[in-house]
Order: C-alpha cells, then structure tokens, then sequence
C-alpha cells in the first residue's frame, strides 16, 4: 500500500516536471508566434478588418435580434454625471484601447472587426441593462451609459472579457475624475490614456497556448433548468447584494474554504432548495465558473481569454447540508489546474482550425455552431457564478464611489446569473434575473445573511 502511493506520487511529480518543460518550451516559441500573429494582425488593419479571437466566435453564431451576449460594469459616483466632460473622456480613452473602437461585420467564412474611423458617443440610459447590439458596419459593440451619477460600460462578449472590459472602465473612470478635478496620484493598476497601445493587447492568447496534440471530452450530462415563469427578453431584473469582503472572507475561512469556493456553494443550495420545493427534473444543478487564463498563462491580451469549468451537485447528493455542499465544490475546483485548461484551450482551437470548419460558409458555419452550441452550451449549466476577484482602485478614486459593480446577461435557457467584484472591503454580489421569481436570489441573500454576514440590497423593480 505504502509502496503503491509514493509510485503515485513520483508519477505525479514527473507528469508536473513534463508539464512545466512543456511550457518552457511553449514560452521560447512565444515571441516567434507573437511575431507571427503581430504580422497578420498589421496585414489585417491594413485591409481594415480583423480576426475574432477563438472564444469570441461562438457569440454572433447564438445571439439573435432579441438576445445576444451582453454584460457590464457599473459605477455610481458621488455627483451627478457632467455629459460632455464624459464624452471627452471616451474620445480619449477610446484612441488608448483602438482594439475596442471596432463594429462587427460579416465574411464569406467567417465573422470579422472591422475598424471605426469615427469616435464613439455616449449615451443617456433609457432601458433595461445588456439590452442587445444591433450589427452593422457604422455600430460599435460597445457602449457607454450615464445616468444621475452612474457611468456603465456594457460590451458584446465577442470583443472582450471581464478582464479586458474593466481594464477600459477603470480608465475610463479614472480619467473621467482627473478631467473634473480630482486629483489622483497612484495610477499603478490602471492603464493610463498617456500611454500607448501594447501590441499583446490584441493578441489572440487561445492560439499562442493551445497544443494540438492535447484535447478534452466535451461529454457532460445536461443540468437542472429552473423552469419557471419569465420576464420577456428585454426586461433584466438586477438585484445587488453588498458585502464586506474581510467579513465573507472570514466565514469562508471556517469552512477552509475561498471565497468563491465559498458563495457557489451557497448558491447551489438556493438552487437546490428550489429544485426540491417543485421537485423538479433529475438532472443535477451544476453552475457555470469562468476562469481568467492570465492567472495561469503569459498574457496581457484584452481580448477574451477565459476557460468555464462546471461544478456540480450530484442528484445522490441533494440531502447535502451547506457544509457538506462547500466539500463537494473544493473538491472538484482542485481539478481547475493548468492541464485540464491547456486541454479546454487546444479542444477550442482544434475545432477552429477544422479543415471542414474553415471552409463552410459562414451562414452554413453559424447553423452548425449554434446546433452544437445546444447539445454542449448551456444545457450544461443551471447558472453562471463569475467572479472578477478584488479590482485594486487608488483611494483617490474609491473616496468617489458609492458602488462598482458588475452585471451579466440573463439568456434565453440560463435566466438567471451571479456577478461578483470587490473593491477595497467592499464585495458587490449582482443577480442578473429573467425569472418573475426572486426566491432563489433571497434563499442566496438569507443564507449568507444567516451566517452573520450583513448585506445591503438593493434592485432595480
């Protein structure tokens, strides 16, 4: 027996050893590729178009008139928003990030970006949040929002991640209160409007990394959907919890828990206790965690580079306490590690470069993505739980924040998410909800409350 476990452990330590020269390698040939890449990118601006990163592509291919993929932050200020001191801002921010200065065109093959010349305008807030994006040639899929004192930044997933999307809000921010008089003297985690665009910015990271001969099953069983009375499309309930982070830290810490660790097992017993109060289907409820790659891999793209993993809640485990939930979750989260999401990435860019992929037409190419996309999408997951982790902001502008928050796209399976971002001691907790029920965020809110933890809600019904 003791024999048998230091083999194990020797294998593993040497499949870790093969890993780590694996990358190493990769890493020599990184500057070769981006080199490779900066070229075609160059070549493309010249023509006045651009590739869609991999995880980009499958964003045109699902949305409709009616939905597409939509998310964005939020700032409430102390005063109330000045228009045109705002509009100078975006003009200034927009020429430090070209890359997002893009509308979203069609090919033969493939959907592509192509470059505004002319700057983009800010609009008065009139409607729901992460309304969707018309598409054509003279349209940004991006938009900047004010109303009272708040300032949103809502984007198509296609162009960026949540990564890539508050790298620009934060500038936007913090360049918007230095043109109306505040003085901010640590600009260390903020990129400046001074500076100039980084040719990795608009790198695609999925290529660099992926290895054609790793690849992942994409078998999974379908999830729990909370079937329920809904809102149309176009009305997205947000309702926000906040939160302090040292304190959620620290009854997280008593079940050796992290934070996310943490909240998305209190969010798989709301779901649970609803699934068991209608005793629903028996698939299990399983929840969708995105995971930025710049923590595990090389990049400073603002493009989207992120991988999901989902978590889930066994059916023969639905008698679980909290405690017992939070195990289960640790336990499949040690699974998240730098093989399992170098496989997600080669799968992704695998089918990309699918022979029989590249030459569909594109009309062709998004009826077979879409199809797929319902077989291995989100049928997969009841929910989504993403969490941006802690934005470090210089006092300066925390001094000038009444909240910042993030807010995801309910979708027309998955009607309901969970955004989460911290700031300073402040953790800001958004549901985005399509469902007429709110029991389920409730159930989330009172557990936590429950454990001593106290929040301040607020929605927008």
């Amino acid at each position: 027996m003791g024999s048998d476990l230091k083999e194990s452990k020797i294998k593993k330590k040497q499949e870790a050893q093969q890993l780590k020269k694996q990358l190493k390698q990769q890493a020599k040939q990184r500057e070769k590729e981006l080199a490779k890449i900066h070229n075609i990118e160059m070549r493309a601006l010249r023509e006045n178009w651009y590739k869609l990163d991999n995880s980009a592509m499958i964003y045109p291919a699902i949305g409709s008139s009616h939905f597409n993929s939509v998310f964005r932050i939020s700032a409430e200020l102390k005063q109330n928003i000045n228009p045109q001191v705002l509009q100078q801002t975006l003009e200034q921010t927009i020429k430090r990030f070209p890359i997002f200065n893009v509308s979203l065109a069609n090919g033969l093959f493939w959907h592509y970006f192509q470059p505004l010349t002319q700057l983009p305008k800010i609009e008065e807030e009139y409607a729901y949040p992460c309304r969707p994006f018309v598409f054509n040639k003279n349209n940004p899929i991006f938009r900047v929002l004010y109303f009272k004192n708040k300032i949103c930044f809502e984007t198509f997933h296609s162009l960026t991640d949540g990564f890539g999307a508050s790298q620009f809000f934060n500038c936007l921010i913090a360049t918007y209160l230095k043109n109306i008089g505040i003085k901010i003297t640590d600009n260390t985690d903020i990129l400046s409007v001074n500076d100039k665009a980084n040719e990795e910015e608009g790198e695609d990271a999925f290529r660099l990394y992926a290895d054609k001969t790793m690849s992942r099953s994409r078998k999974e069983k379908k999830a729990y959907d909370v079937k329920e009375p809904v809102n149309p499309m176009s009305v997205l309930q947000i309702i926000k919890g906040t939160a302090s982070v040292s304190k959620v830290k620290e009854v997280a810490k008593k079940y050796n828990a992290t934070i996310n660790e943490f909240l998305s097992a209190v969010y798989m017993l709301a779901m649970l206790k609803n699934k068991k109060k209608y005793k629903r289907n028996n698939n299990p409820i399983k929840l969708s965690v995105p995971v930025n790659l710049r923590r595990y891999f090389l990049s400073k793209t603002l493009k989207n580079f992120s991988a999901v993993f989902n978590l889930e809640l066994p059916v023969d485990k639905e008698n679980s306490t909290l405690e017992q939930i939070i195990e289960i979750v640790k336990q499949q989260s040690k699974q998240i590690d730098t093989e399992y999401l170098l496989k997600f990435i080669s799968k992704n860019v695998k089918s990309e470069t699918n022979f029989f992929v590249r030459i569909m037409p594109l009309a062709v190419k998004d009826f077979v993505l879409k199809l797929v996309y319902s077989f291995v999408g989100e049928v997969l997951f009841t929910s989504t739980i993403s969490n941006l982790g802690v934005i470090k902001l210089p006092n300066e502008i925390e001094e000038q924040l009444l909240s910042y928050y993030v807010c995801i796209g309910a979708t027309k399976v998955n009607r309901f998410n969970l955004a989460v971002i911290s700031h300073g001691d402040t953790m800001e907790m958004c549901f985005s909800n399509r469902l007429k029920s709110t029991q389920i965020m409730k159930d989330f809110f009172s557990t936590l409350s429950s454990l001593g933890i106290d929040i301040i809600i607020e929605s927008n019904f």
